[in-house]
This record gives structure tokens, sequence and C-alpha cells, in this order.
């Protein structure tokens, strides 16, 4: 997919969509160093009125930093609780470290309720 889609950040949208409150950013670090991050966004859900949610954006953690992810996820889940969040979206790449996300995620008691399919146009 990176072939479609390289990556090249919209900063411009990230700041303005951090300083709005519907986009946060999670760093995590060891030493001083940056060794993962994990962006979501928090919003209301637009086809049930009242209802707060958060979809998981981007997420990375160097390799070797064990723990890291599941610290930084484990952070998401109460801050989405003390928020009142009622649904935490997640997802994760069909290859890679990606593949073993969605036991991760269900570990911790998530349901897979759907697959997002990609149509480059």
């Amino acid at each position: 997919m990176e072939r479609f889609r390289p990556y090249e950040p919209d900063w411009e949208s990230w700041i303005a969509s951090e300083a709005q409150g519907t986009i946060k950013l999670l760093a995590a670090r060891r030493d001083g160093r940056l060794v993962g991050y994990l962006a979501f966004s928090i919003g209301f859900d637009l086809e049930s009125r009242g209802l707060l949610i958060v979809n998981q954006l981007a997420w990375y953690v160097l390799p070797g930093q064990f723990g890291v992810g599941a610290r930084m996820l484990d952070w998401l889940i109460v801050e989405c609780k003390r928020l009142g969040v009622k649904f935490l979206y997640l997802s994760h790449p069909r290859r890679g470290r990606g593949e073993s996300l969605g036991r991760f995620f269900e570990r911790r008691g998530a349901m897979h309720t759907a697959n997002l399919y990609t149509l480059p146009l």
C-alpha cells in the first residue's frame, strides 16, 4: 500500500487538529530518547448522537523496545475511560509486526468487528 500512499505527513493539519483537541499524540521515551508514539483522534460518532469515540491513528514502537506498545495502549484505554469514551477503534496492518496486533487487542478485551479495505483510485 505504501507505493500508493507515500509517507508525507501534513504537519499543518496535525498541529491545527491537536490545537482543536481532536487529535492527540502520546510519545514514549526511554532515557530521554523517543522510542515510540501513538496518535489518536477523539470526537463524536456522527452516526450515533452523543457517542464519544476514539480512533487509533499512527502507532510505532522501535524494534527491541519490549513493553512500550503495551504500556501506551494501556494508558490510552485508561485515558479513554477517564474522558467518557464509549468505543476505542483499533487497527493494524496485515503484514510485518502488525500481524500479531489483533490478538494483542483481543487480550485487552477488544472484539474483531470489521475489516478495512483500501481502494486506490
